[in-house]
């Protein structure tokens, strides 16, 4: 791996290449998140940058579940009733069920209490919470 990134190293202008596309990635954000809120830009700035922050911060998290066998032990038994219900639906009601018997099968809906603690679990597991706050700080604007 270090050659490789010492080879990409020697390519003239690449990081500079980089750099450019980066941050033109980073002004579009500032750019979309400042139309969509209203917002001035230095405040779409520092959303975009705690954005980040706390994008890196689930990285962590990530890698610390991935380094520890309890961890990933305690994320697979919260994760793991909901990864089989979602294989039920998708692979027996709409493929296996279809193709023996030739109708596709139902499997109702998880609501109530059930269907409210595998999304907080999922998404604990799985979405940034700065996603979710952009998400609900731009449906609760457009309300």
């Amino acid at each position: 791996m270090t050659a490789i990134m010492t080879i990409l190293g020697m390519i003239p202008g690449l990081s500079a290449l980089i750099q450019f596309v980066v941050g033109k990635y980073m002004d579009s954000k500032v750019a979309i998140y400042q139309t969509r809120m209203g917002v001035t830009k230095e405040v779409a700035v520092e959303a975009v940058r705690s954005e980040t922050v706390n994008n890196q911060t689930k990285v962590n998290w990530l890698n610390a579940v991935a380094n520890s066998r309890f961890l990933q032990f305690i994320v697979g038994g919260f994760a793991g009733p909901w990864i089989v219900y979602s294989w039920k639906v998708i692979v027996w009601d709409n493929i296996v069920h279809k193709f023996f018997w030739g109708t596709y099968a139902y499997t109702p809906t998880i609501h109530g209490n059930i269907g409210d603690g595998f999304n907080v679990i999922i998404t604990g597991i799985f979405v940034t919470s700065a996603g979710m706050g952009l998400a609900a700080s731009f449906l609760k604007k457009k309300d």
